[in-house]
């Protein structure tokens, strides 16, 4: 199975054996989650692996990311989580995003605030599903079509699609052309579910990287000035993919 399909075909698991990971693969996997690299590097982030009985939590370990708190760093700390999630689910074990958990302490030790963790273990559960049974909006549902994207294009938004998110909230929308896209993230009157909005779209851009390194996609991403304004009361723009093929982006 290729990156791509096992973007597509993930599934969050939620039963873990009590089963104990080496010490020498819980230092691989700390040392791939360093070796992110994160949408903003200005953003300070720590990244740990808490050890806890299943018999008080309902897994065996949990990755998370403690950061600094600035602009878009929700975001960043998504799209680092999400390479992460994948390299688990590569290596054969279970993964779970995790909104809030016990197990994990709100603040490290230099006060880095908790943003995002998942919990990981072995598992007798398959990770992976048929993504028909998954519970996704449509393509059409998410995304307004200017013009009929290509074939690399529409794999982009697949990917973006089958991203996982807190309680299945899907909150992105594409508006879509032949050879880029303008992404966007629903906006929220919470605080709480607005800093959940952003961890979500952080996980899907870090779908797009992935599936675009793995299908030999090239693709740049860029903030554009005019499309700042072009958000409502219920969107804000994010960024937008270009495959480069193309020359324009509007």
């Amino acid at each position: 199975m290729d990156l791509y399909e096992a973007i597509i075909r993930r599934k969050s698991v939620r039963n873990f054996e009590d089963r104990a990971i080496p010490k020498e693969v819980l230092s691989d996997i700390l040392e791939y989650a360093k070796s992110v690299e994160p949408l903003d590097d200005s953003i300070k982030i720590n990244i740990e692996i808490v050890e806890c009985s299943k018999r008080m939590f309902s897994a065996p370990y949990y990755i998370v990311i403690f950061s600094d708190e600035k602009e878009g760093h929700e975001m960043n700390a998504g799209y680092v989580m999400q390479h992460i999630v994948m390299y688990l689910t590569s290596m054969g074990l279970g993964t779970c995003y995790q909104a809030m958990t016990g197990a994990v302490a709100k603040c490290d030790a230099v006060g880095r605030k908790k943003v995002v963790a998942s919990a990981f273990g072995y598992t007798d559960e398959e990770p992976f599903r048929d993504p028909l049974e998954s519970s996704r909006m449509t393509q059409r549902e998410l995304c307004k079509f200017k013009e009929e994207p290509s074939a690399n294009i529409y794999k982009l938004i697949e990917a973006v699609r089958m991203a996982p998110s807190s309680f299945n909230s899907q909150p992105w929308r594409m508006v879509v052309y032949k050879h880029h896209m303008h992404i966007f993230v629903k906006k929220s009157k919470l605080y709480v579910r607005q800093s959940l909005n952003y961890i979500n779209i952080g996980i899907a851009l870090a779908n797009i990287d992935m599936a675009s390194d793995s299908q030999w996609i090239d693709i740049v991403k860029k903030r554009i000035t005019v499309m700042k304004g072009k958000g409502n009361r219920k969107l804000e723009y994010v960024i937008s993919v270009k495959n480069v093929l193309d020359n324009t982006m509007s």
